[in-house]
């Protein structure tokens, strides 16, 4: 069974040298390994390295840059690594294709460990309401339309259920790492995120891929670690806190929109829902800035207000028409860069 095994990166040079390094020494016939880099100065260590299809993009967008992989590659099965990952396993391989004869799956979630106590998200300032108060902590979320769900459950406003702990159907994919057979892979995708990305209001591309997956056919969880997350605490997103805040408040409706579409509800009542649910979110904010008065709480409420202001604005594609775009797109950037 042949894999292609999809990194993008972007400025993480050391890592992603890692992570190939340990790729390669695994001495697999059966890999295909393609790097797609959109950092600000080419590599060229890795580019020397026989073994890997190193190619460059202009779009510092992880999920066109995931795209681009996709038509690059030639395998039946595409593994999606976050340049951050470590692999656990050296037979990694051999317990992939195990799990895809034992369980027939379209795709899979796999699971990852957390290399460090802290990672980039320790810097995004925490709740201070409810925080013993469980219970009363439970009926807001119900109120504010951010209810506990089912493990491995994707609900509106991107919100989510536990993973789930054994093997069986999933509704959404940890992004660090996922399996996907070919054939499932972007059917019935929406491209207006890579619009989002490029203009630094994307986030949430791994929990809607994963929802549009498991549309696609069975989505399965894979309880077993089978990688490290080396989180070096440089994330893009969370090292500018009003970035990070317009980001998650944006993205919010973005994933009720699309998962409207994917499950044919009306996009207008996902709209108020997500109105509904930033409003509490901006008052949460501000309860929790009035209780203490940090600039990272401040910095949190101002992305905020601007990630809500562009969702009162934004035009859902739910008509998929931007697809041809970056259709077109793929196609002549692949022409570029098979030429040089």
């Amino acid at each position: 069974m042949k894999f292609s095994v999809i990194i993008c990166t972007c400025n993480r040079q050391e890592k992603v040298m890692e992570l190939i390094q340990q790729i390669n020494s695994l001495n697999m016939g059966n890999i295909e390994l393609i790097l797609i880099d959109s950092s600000d100065e080419e590599n060229q260590n890795i580019r020397a390295i026989e073994s890997i299809n190193y190619k460059r993009t202009k779009h510092k967008n992880q999920p066109y840059q995931r795209f681009l992989g996709y038509n690059l590659s030639s395998s039946d099965w595409l593994l999606y690594l976050d340049d951050d990952m470590e692999i656990i396993h050296d037979n990694l391989f051999e317990k992939l294709e195990k799990y895809i004869k034992e369980n027939k799956g379209e795709s899979y979630a796999l699971k990852h460990v957390e290399a460090h106590q802290t990672t980039s998200l320790a810097e995004v300032p925490k709740s201070q309401l409810f925080g013993k108060l469980s219970w009363v902590k439970k009926y807001k979320n119900i109120i504010s339309g951010f209810p506990d769900l089912e493990p491995g459950k994707l609900g509106a406003n991107g919100n989510k259920g536990k993973q789930l702990e054994k093997i069986e159907n999933t509704e959404f994919v940890s992004g660090g790492a996922f399996l996907v057979k070919r054939s499932v892979m972007y059917k019935n995708f929406n491209f207006q995120m890579y619009d989002l990305y490029e203009e630094n209001f994307g986030k949430g591309e791994d929990t809607i891929t994963g929802y549009t997956l498991s549309k696609e056919g069975r989505l399965i969880n894979i309880p077993e670690r089978l990688f490290y997350h080396n989180d070096q605490q440089n994330s893009s997103y969370s090292s500018d806190l009003e970035n990070f805040g317009k980001r998650v408040m944006f993205s919010r409706l973005y994933l009720t929109l699309e998962k409207c579409r994917l499950d044919g509800k009306s996009i207008f009542l996902g709209r108020f829902t997500y109105h509904w649910f930033a409003l509490w979110r901006i008052i949460g904010l501000i309860f929790n800035y009035a209780h203490d008065r940090s600039s990272k709480r401040k910095s949190m409420i101002k992305g905020a207000l601007k990630g809500w202001k562009k969702s009162i604005r934004f035009k859902f594609d739910s008509q998929l028409l931007r697809n041809l775009y970056w259709e077109n797109e793929v196609k002549e950037e692949m022409a570029r860069i098979n030429n040089k």
